[in-house]
């Protein structure tokens, strides 16, 4: 029986190399755009105001796409939970403090989750946050 010759294993080696490469080449490429077509929302300084009852709570956007926020759900102290419908567009790199009306004379806030909107139409959700 003849062995391959040292040419030819040579060549197959670097074939299956290259063709690892390409594989993990594709992978990272993958991983890369997924991270960057996600928006980046962050939320801070959410305060809820008793006397006028509204939360106010502050959103940066420092993903690439513009997001429309569509909702809030408010976790009250006693462990009930209300959502607020609300529309308030944010652009990439903007930052605004909403005003959210808490309807309920039961509730009081302790954390609040956004529902918000990519501009291909996907929903996201932030962490809960706690209010002060």
């Amino acid at each position: 029986m003849r062995a391959l010759s040292p040419l030819l294993s040579a060549v197959i080696l670097i074939m299956a190399t290259v063709a690892a490469g390409i594989i993990v080449y594709q992978y990272f490429i993958g991983a890369v755009k997924g991270m960057t077509t996600k928006p980046m929302v962050y939320v801070s300084n959410a305060q809820y105001m008793d006397a006028i009852k509204r939360v106010f709570v502050t959103v940066y956007n420092s993903g690439p796409k513009t997001i429309v926020i569509k909702s809030a759900n408010i976790v009250c102290k006693n462990g009930s939970e209300i959502t607020i419908n609300t529309t308030s567009r944010i652009n990439v790199g903007e930052s605004k403090t909403l005003s959210i009306p808490v309807s309920s004379t039961t509730c009081i806030p302790s954390y609040i989750i956004l529902n918000y909107q990519d501009t291909n139409g996907k929903m996201f959700s932030t962490n809960p946050i706690e209010i002060a």
